[in-house]
């Protein structure tokens, strides 16, 4: 009877790992950097990637400047910070033998982005009056508040870090928040 038991408990263990695929945790090492915002890192536990498909996906948030322009052409710098939010998705990932992927995912400076993420009105942007217009972002003025960092496995989320970050406009250091 025991040994029964034991057989029909190893059947049921074996038919429940073939029903129900096991995926290790997965877990990230990343890394911030300035010129733009970018991310690497090495995420682990994927596996065999080769049925699956694995992305990486970014959101940066940052505080930019626009630049004002009056009717003379005199430009000047907007007194209130625009909040961006920017996001990119890798490319599928290939995990090596170990189940370990290298990911780079680089944010471009927002007011390169063509067209722009965010179009402020000049109160909005702190021009110096009604008369003056919003010409644009300027350019290397982003310092980065936060990032998001989510990997996918077939749309379904495996893992999800979000960052508090410190921009001087140098540097950039982002802690896990």
């Amino acid at each position: 009877m025991y040994r029964r038991l034991k057989l029909f408990l190893l059947v049921l263990l074996a038919c429940s790992v073939a029903a129900f695929p096991v995926y290790a945790a997965i877990s990230g090492v990343f890394s911030f950097g300035r010129g733009s915002l970018i991310l690497t890192g090495v995420i682990r536990g994927l596996g065999n990637t080769t049925n699956n498909d694995v992305v990486t996906v970014l959101t940066g948030t940052a505080l930019v400047s626009a630049e004002c322009v009056n009717k003379g052409g005199n430009v000047a710098l907007g007194r209130n910070p625009i909040e961006v939010a920017i996001t990119i998705q890798s490319e599928p990932l290939q995990a090596d033998s170990n189940g370990n992927a290298s990911v780079y995912i680089r944010i471009p400076d927002p007011a390169t982005i063509s067209p722009p993420p965010v179009s402020p009105t000049p109160k909005q942007a702190g021009c110096p009056n009604g008369k003056w217009s919003v010409r644009g972002l300027q350019d290397g003025s982003a310092r980065w508040q936060s990032a998001r960092v989510v990997v996918l496995r077939n749309g379904s989320t495996e893992l999800l870090e979000n960052y508090t970050c410190t921009d001087d406009g140098t540097n950039i250091s982002c802690t896990p928040a």
